[in-house]
């Protein structure tokens, strides 16, 4: 069995402040950061949903997998969600928390290289024959992959969205168009379509990236990455800088592979399908990924539902952080409203009152 947790929200869904009080240790497992970042949550919230870290899905793919479900079993949808480069899956627990209360269950995964692949020193994930502490981005997909499936076959019957920040969205996108049968839908957060040249010639890193070039196994201090690109706000660059499973230096080569597996975003946009549910949101003082080429990759989806969520001051990491902004989960929650049952009744409504008030109904 994995470990399971009951762990209770600071806020609903449509929270403006997180407030901070010393952590319970119910949520342990669910929290990677030291002991001076505390977080407030509401006792009456505990019964709604449950944490579980490494159940079934790590089993079955020997890879680290958190699940935040709803107490009483009663799925609206589920969504896979992908991290961003040098992340992992527990960094998306505020907003998967806040999901999870609302009856949509949320998995996530860290992948090869991020997270507790990463730190692995008892050799959980690890083994002699497949290094999983080592970026591999093709590998990591394969995994994503099978972790959808088996979150299909265990409930066949709820809507599956894919959701991903930055590197993430690039998985979503691949999955949406290579396996049309396992997603209803996608959420991408800052898609990386385009990686900013700032994280190669910005701040020392051509130096940097000279001196990995004639040093074996040196690797790249990603420190100017979250200070200068990640965010404007302090709070969420302290927030990357001190969590200890976000990775803080990666090799040239790793950086490399991550910018051609991106530039492939929009062509792997061309395979999704025509029906399949989009939302993009996006920042205008994104310093990782230039925001311009998002409408690239809308343009290269043949989807008739796509929805951007533009905010013109918001910067680049939006989901992973304990800092949400309450438009950024409001986009989300009006999202998933319109794409289910109630969302679907509502429009057929408003379809019926352009019939009935003498208008032509066009699809």
């Amino acid at each position: 069995m994995g470990k399971s947790f009951t762990v209770t929200l600071s806020a609903t869904i449509l929270a403006t402040v997180f407030s901070f009080m010393p952590l319970g240790a119910a949520i342990a497992g669910e929290s990677t950061m030291p002991a001076k970042y505390v977080e407030t949550l509401k006792p009456e919230l505990a019964a709604k949903y449950v944490y579980t870290e490494d159940g079934d899905y790590t089993k079955a793919l020997d890879m680290p997998t958190y699940e935040w479900m709803p107490a009483d079993g009663n799925l609206k949808a589920i969504v896979v969600g992908v991290h961003g480069l040098t992340l992992h899956g527990r960094r998306f627990r505020v907003l998967a928390r806040s999901l999870a209360v609302n009856g949509i269950g949320f998995v996530a995964l860290d992948m090869r290289g991020f997270g507790r692949c990463k730190w692995d020193d008892k050799k959980q994930f690890s083994t002699k024959d497949d290094d999983k502490t080592k970026v591999n981005h093709e590998k990591s997909y394969e995994e994503v992959v099978q972790l959808v499936t088996l979150v299909k076959q265990k409930h066949p019957d709820v809507r599956l969205i894919a959701l991903g920040e930055s590197l993430g969205c690039t998985f979503c996108v691949r999955l949406a168009g290579e396996h049309p049968d396992l997603v209803q839908g996608i959420v991408l957060s800052a898609p990386a379509v385009k990686i900013n040249a700032d994280m190669y010639a910005g701040k020392g890193q051509i130096r940097q990236g000279l001196k990995a070039i004639v040093t074996p196994h040196h690797e790249l201090d990603m420190k100017g990455f979250f200070t200068d690109l990640v965010s404007q706000r302090q709070n969420v660059q302290d927030e990357m800088t001190d969590d200890p499973f976000i990775v803080k230096e990666l090799p040239l080569g790793a950086l490399i592979s991550t910018d051609k597996f991106v530039d492939q975003t929009a062509k792997w946009g061309k395979n999704t399908n025509q029906n399949l549910a989009v939302l993009i949101l996006q920042g205008s003082k994104d310093g990782c990924v230039s925001p311009k080429h998002v409408t690239d990759l809308m343009n290269n989806m043949p989807s008739d539902d796509q929805t951007l969520a533009w905010r013109g001051n918001f910067g680049h990491l939006q989901l992973e952080t304990i800092y949400m902004r309450a438009q950024t989960i409001d986009a989300i929650a009006g999202w998933l409203f319109n794409h289910g049952v109630d969302g679907k009744q509502k429009m057929q409504g408003l379809q019926q009152n352009i019939a009935d008030l003498g208008g032509n109904l066009m699809q």
